[in-house]
């Protein structure tokens, strides 16, 4: 081993280059950190223009909705305290909350019961305004909790529960974060006697968002941990530890930077862009290091250090390109999904990839200059002599690979559709905790539109509709799975200029609408459009699993229409969209693996020249998506966006190992000869093995995350890795022994190989 530095004229240029390089580049990293953002919302995996969002902006616009973000205090009156929210102080109390909360900076409007505008029949006339002081307080409890616009919308039916809603002009996140913060103080400095929270939607966003950098922050610990525990395993000498180290932590401050500058956020999903890079970077420095020390093992006559590096790396670049490439490969499909957060997260992780191994191949060649050899432990470097078993015993393996995979691919038929709005937040986590009693005891959580469109010549003066919408309005809010409906009837009601019952006229229905038009703020605007011929019923349903939400919708839909057959009935709202667009982009991502498929095919036919080749390198990476099926099946993994992608991107990965012995199948066959199957694995097996504990290291992170969807990926992920080393150094193996013809083996059969002393007999196996 040549251990001697004779530094060229050109490694010394190499060296100074690249140092420099370094210095100047991490320097602009660090100054560049402050630039990243992290983000979250629950609508950032909707495409921007599918018809059902079209149609749920389109009824937004008629009936004049804003859709501004929407913070929601939850107050309970804790056991011991008498009474319920009804009482005058604790009225007055609320109202000047309220008042407070309005003057917060960025702050639109602030609601509660203290200060809702509501109608009340005073002298036979109709008035609108703050119900708390158009009624006297002693009927507040019959007027209030009898009201279905007020009760479980703001107040719940014990009335020891309310909610205060504060809605903000914009979603900037600082803006969100200040507001929430402040919205907390207030609450818990003016009400001690109360349990407070808060949810609602932006309340899920920011937290999320504060706990994605929490999760960045972990992630970067725990990836060099499990970084410096599996080159403990790996190799002997401590210092070779520190080149993977720090190209792992200088490749990354590199992926930031770019991130930084590119506008790329970082969100639950492209929260693993550092663990992808560690995975990157660790495979090839592992590679490369244990190349060099096989090939300082045969040296060359006037061999030095840095012509021991560049012969090494002239031979290990194009696996390790290949490697990255594929890999690339299963992240550039996602640019196919229609949604933007997909693509812009495929496009980061490509170009991260594509970075750090560029930055690595760069970098690793002057540091290996200045630290010791890489010495591997004794079982990294000892031949696999597991080959020789698989290849002895190839067809059971072959025929119990086969029947595992048919077994996994039968139960993949059945996938759980189950996922939920709101179930990516930790179960401890306030916002979550507060935003499922919202969902539980106060009306639902999960905003719903339905909108009714009258036929030319018809319109909702007439006291006949008015009476059929009351009709089905009562009967949806009795439907399992609807937390409050509301619309016309109740506003009508809500008057008191009928004795509580519906006018039974057309002038009667007009005059109550014209009324409610003389307040400032109409209610009936967002109701009822200016032709009468559109009717809104707004309904809040819990947040149920996605199968059940698209039934429930479906159901919904279907009485509407039934009981108006001569109407256009249109569906809007978070809960019509969200859980369908979810499950077809779903679908569309376990199956854009294909995509994925049919890309590295052309890549592999181009790099080894043989489409047949190619073709047999894909057989093996069959058997993790089919595992993968089987496994999400099984385990009734829900199926969201986020864990979809898993599909395309494990097929990417899965390829590097076959790149790997692929290729040193190739450079060991001797033309006219027998291919050298069992001396392949046994020479590329375990650094294939080595380099596929490294992947496994770097997912098993995820394990650790806050976040269900991210321990998912990471385990969804594991299971592919180990499916995917399978199929590359178990069924592959056996396959090519069994049948080389597959790769055109056109070598004799009866002339075995010449061998060199000491070399794995690859005739043994037979």
């Amino acid at each position: 081993m040549p251990t001697k530095i004779q530094l060229s004229k050109s490694a010394k240029v190499v060296a100074i280059a690249t140092s420099v390089f370094a210095v100047v580049s991490i320097t602009f990293g660090i100054l560049s950190l402050h630039r990243l953002q992290t983000t979250y919302s629950v609508m950032q995996f909707l495409p921007a223009n599918h018809p059902a969002l079209k149609m749920d902006r389109a009824v937004r616009a008629r009936f004049h909705l804003e859709d501004h973000p929407t913070f929601i205090g939850v107050l309970t009156l804790k056991k011991g305290e008498p009474g319920t929210w009804l009482a005058v102080e604790r009225i007055k109390k609320l109202e000047k909350l309220t008042a407070q909360l309005k003057s917060v900076t960025g702050v639109d409007q602030a609601l509660s019961v203290a200060n809702v505008e509501g109608a009340a029949n005073v002298k036979g006339a109709i008035s609108v305004g703050e119900l708390v002081q158009l009624v006297p307080n002693k009927e507040w409890k019959e007027r209030i909790l009898n009201d279905n616009l007020l009760t479980p919308n703001l107040i719940a039916e014990d009335g020891r529960t309310v909610l205060i809603y504060m809605q903000l002009a914009s979603a900037e996140v600082n803006g969100l974060l200040h507001a929430e913060t402040r919205f907390k103080q207030l609450l818990n400095s003016t009400f001690p006697e109360a349990t407070t929270s808060v949810g609602g939607v932006p309340a899920v966003q920011t937290d999320l968002g504060q706990l994605l950098n929490k999760e960045l922050i972990n992630f970067l610990g725990l990836t060099i941990l499990a970084c410096a525990l599996t080159l403990i395993m790996i190799f002997r000498t401590f210092s070779t530890i520190w080149i993977p180290l720090l190209l792992v932590g200088y490749c990354n401050l590199m992926v930031f930077t770019m991130m930084a500058w590119s506008g790329i956020t970082f969100t639950i999903l492209s929260s693993t862009i550092p663990i992808l890079v560690f995975i990157d970077v660790m495979t090839i420095a592992t590679h490369i290091l244990l190349r060099i020390h096989e090939e300082s093992q045969h040296p060359q006559p006037g061999d030095t250090r840095w012509r021991l590096i560049l012969r090494t790396t002239r031979k290990i670049w194009l696996p390790n390109a290949l490697g990255s490439l594929t890999t690339c490969v299963g992240f550039l499909t996602l640019l196919l999904s229609d949604v933007p957060l997909i693509r812009t997260y495929g496009i980061g992780v490509a170009v991260a990839i594509v970075l750090s191994s560029s930055l690595t191949s760069l970098c690793i060649m002057p540091l290996l200059l200045f630290f010791p050899m890489p010495k591997p432990r004794a079982w990294v470097h000892r031949p696999a002599r597991w080959a020789l078993w698989v290849i002895e015993n190839r067809r059971a393996v072959i025929g119990l690979t086969l029947a595992s995979c048919l077994v996994l691919a039968f139960a993949g038929r059945k996938l759980d559709w189950t996922g939920r709005l709101f179930d990516d937040l930790p179960k401890g986590q306030e916002a979550r905790r507060s935003t499922e009693k919202i969902d539980r005891t106060m009306g639902g959580v999960v905003p719903l539109e339905i909108v009714v469109r009258a036929p030319k010549g018809k319109d909702w003066n007439d006291p006949v509709r008015i009476a059929k919408l009351d009709k089905v309005v009562d009967d949806l809010r009795l439907t399992r799975g609807v937390g409050t409906a509301q619309s016309l009837p109740d506003f009508l009601r809500a008057s008191r200029l009928h004795q509580n019952a519906l006018p039974s006229s057309r002038a009667a229905i007009a005059e109550t609408y014209f009324l409610y038009s003389l307040s400032p703020g109409n209610p009936i605007a967002q109701y009822l459009t200016t032709d009468n011929r559109s009717a809104r019923i707004e309904l809040r349903i819990h947040d149920l699993p996605s199968n059940q939400v698209e039934a429930l919708v479906k159901k919904l839909r279907s009485r509407v229409q039934k009981q108006f057959p001569d109407s256009l009935v249109q569906i809007g709202g978070m809960g019509a969209v969200v859980h369908t667009i979810h499950n077809e982009i779903s679908k569309d991502l376990i199956f854009g693996f294909w995509q994925a498929l049919i890309l590295i095919l052309g890549l592999l036919t181009l790099i080894f020249r043989s489409l047949r080749w190619a073709l047999v390198a894909a057989l093996p990476n069959l058997i993790p998506p089919i595992v993968l099926l089987g496994f999400l099946a099984l385990t009734h993994t829900p199926i969201k966006p986020g864990v979809a992608i898993i599909f395309s991107i494990a097929l990417g990965l899965a390829f590097t190992n076959t790149v790997y012995a692929m290729n040193r199948l190739r450079s060991l066959r001797r033309p006219g000869g027998r291919l050298p199957i069992a001396k392949t694995f046994h020479l590329e097996g375990n650094p294939c093995l080595v380099a596929t504990l490294v992947v496994m290291m770097g997912f098993s992170v995820f394990m650790f995350s806050y976040f269900d969807l991210n321990r998912t990926f990471g385990a969804c992920m594991l299971v592919s890795i180990v499916a995917g080393l399978i199929g590359d150094l178990v069924f592959l193996p056996a396959l090519l022994k069994t049948a080389p013809w597959l790769l055109d083996d056109k070598g004799s059969k009866k002339d075995p190989e010449p061998l060199q002393e000491g070399e794995f007999l690859d005739q043994a196996a037979a």
